[in-house]
């Protein structure tokens, strides 16, 4: 209740006492939401309860809240508030939430449980740069991350419709700055190159495999 009404002190001082007492913080509720999915879905206003509540150890030391837990449709804290999140929407921001769950270790590499969808996958949908840099400086691995359909990021921004070839070519040369494989074929057995719409040449020039080396050369 004191982590809804956005009570930083009462909140933290509540699931410090809980803790320590061995009571288990990282229980599921509604949906199968934890406190952190919720705290995640109502954006930076909560920002501050949600790294006091984040920060909690149990008595062994480990964190009280799993920030992997997935809800009933598989979704993580951090996918939640990347799904939440709009770019260029300035009324209600989720950057300061989703920076804070990848400080405190949350993985942005994590599948979803429908589609497989990763956090990075869900940034690259959303065209962001800033997020998809934020997300890949914290986890370097998800630029690799795969849904169940074998897609990997690069996939999901060589599809890219709606926005410019320099906008589709800025995502594309973030993932491959974090060692995206632009060789990766999914289960349809095509790389992401072959997914390029007709006349994007600067984003097709970029995704080319490069050919192997000649022995001697």
């Amino acid at each position: 209740m004191a982590a809804a009404e956005n009570r930083p002190l009462v909140a933290g001082y509540l699931a410090e006492t809980m803790a320590s007492l061995g009571i288990r913080l990282n229980q599921s509720y509604e949906k199968g939401n934890t406190v952190i999915h919720h705290l995640a879905k109502y954006g930076d206003e909560y920002a501050t309860v949600l790294e006091y509540l984040i920060r909690i150890k149990q008595p062994n030391g480990c964190p009280a809240f799993d920030l992997d837990a997935r809800n009933h449709e598989g979704r993580s804290a951090l996918h939640e508030a990347v799904l939440q999140h709009r770019h260029n929407v300035v009324d209600i921001s989720y950057k300061a939430v989703i920076n804070l769950l990848v400080k405190y270790g949350a993985n942005a590499g994590l599948s979803d449980g429908t589609s497989g969808k990763t956090p990075v996958h869900i940034a690259v949908e959303k065209r962001d740069p800033e997020l998809l840099r934020m997300l890949l400086t914290s986890c370097p691995s998800a630029a690799n991350s795969s849904m169940y359909n074998d897609n990997r990021p690069l996939h999901s921004a060589a599809t890219l419709s709606g926005v410019t070839e320099q906008q589709q070519l800025e995502m594309v040369n973030i993932l491959l700055e974090f060692g995206a494989d632009k060789a990766c074929r999914n289960k349809a057995n095509k790389l992401p190159v072959e997914l390029v719409q007709q006349g994007r040449e600067k984003v097709k020039g970029r995704l080319q495999a490069r050919s192997r080396q000649q022995p001697g050369t």
